[in-house]
């Protein structure tokens, strides 16, 4: 018997990162471990621009709104460039850590603005070993 239309994408959606290579439908991919279990309430708030309980409902197994989704899609795009070697504390500490290519900026700062081309390329440099 098939769930009601949408509801287990989008349970799947809120727990799990969607860029990876599992596919689940047309448009999402899972990857485990998946951003909304590795980061704290506080860094996924921070990147989306949510409450904090909205975050920490996110993590119970909530479901993100749109945006936040959207905002999810982009770090995990951006994250998944780190290279699939790169451990959920490296990631972490990446996204928090000050970084030369976004003049010390910290990644996730450039992310929660919406600058997801210049942690894009800060994510590039940094997969390619070019760290200054």
């Amino acid at each position: 018997m098939a769930p009601a239309r949408g509801a287990s994408l989008h349970r799947c959606v809120s727990v799990r990162s969607l860029a990876g290579p599992d596919t689940i439908g047309p448009m999402h991919a899972m990857r485990t471990p998946t951003l909304v279990e590795t980061l704290p309430s506080r860094l996924l708030a921070r990147l989306t621009g949510a409450s904090l309980r909205s975050a920490q409902r996110w993590r119970s197994g909530g479901t993100p709104r749109s945006a936040s989704l959207a905002r999810l899609r982009e770090t995990d795009a951006v994250l998944a460039l780190l290279g699939r070697g790169t451990s959920p504390t490296a990631r972490r500490a990446w996204l928090e850590t000050p970084n030369p290519a976004l003049g010390g900026d910290r990644p996730v700062d450039r992310l929660a603005r919406g600058d997801v081309a210049a942690a894009r390329g800060a994510a590039q440099s940094h997969a390619a070993g070019d760290y200054v």
